[in-house]
């Protein structure tokens, strides 16, 4: 159920075509552009958005936590200063584990002038995250075919994007 908070800040023509909740966050996927809605427990709402004209891409991130193997190394070397103490080693393992196989993935939007770090959504895994990601390439890269084409006019060497003029380039 969409928040009465979010209802209220949509234009009259704009719709909600995909809702989906990550946490404490709900992802929005409207007609005219995403929002990102966040109600914390003591009711503070916070409420970002992001046209679809500004968005470049949509990215599929993944990060490892390559730095958790010095921390590793450094157990591994403490271990051995103090005569192989057990409990550096034992932690040196779990540390290296953990860097080796744990990957943290999300959805990173791309758009001039946006805090990066606020447009990461960690679901990347289920159904309803993947539908929601498809419903905002829908909006924000396929175009309606009249538009594609110019009603067979185009020229066959330039390629225009309608959603961000400056990308228009030429040649194949």
């Amino acid at each position: 159920m969409v928040d009465e908070y979010v209802l209220n800040q949509l234009s009259p023509e704009e719709k909600i075509e995909y809702e989906h909740k990550v946490g404490d966050t709900t992802w929005l996927a409207t007609t005219k552009r995403v929002l990102k809605f966040k109600k914390s427990l003591v009711g503070d709402k916070s409420l970002r958005d992001l046209d679809y004209k500004h968005i470049v891409s949509i990215n599929l991130e993944e990060k490892r936590y390559y730095e958790l193997l010095i921390l590793s190394g450094l157990s591994i070397m403490l271990g051995l200063v103090f005569n192989g103490s057990f409990l550096f080693l034992i932690l040196a393992i779990i540390v290296g584990a953990i860097a080796i196989f744990y990957r943290h993935s999300y959805y990173q939007f791309i758009a001039p002038s946006i805090n990066l770090e606020d447009w990461e959504m960690e679901d990347t895994e289920t159904k309803q995250g993947k539908e929601l990601i498809q419903t905002i390439r829908k909006y924000c890269f396929f175009e309606e075919k009249e538009k594609q084409n110019f009603g067979g006019l185009l020229h066959p060497t330039l390629r225009i994007s309608f959603r961000n003029p400056c990308l228009t380039t030429f040649g194949r």
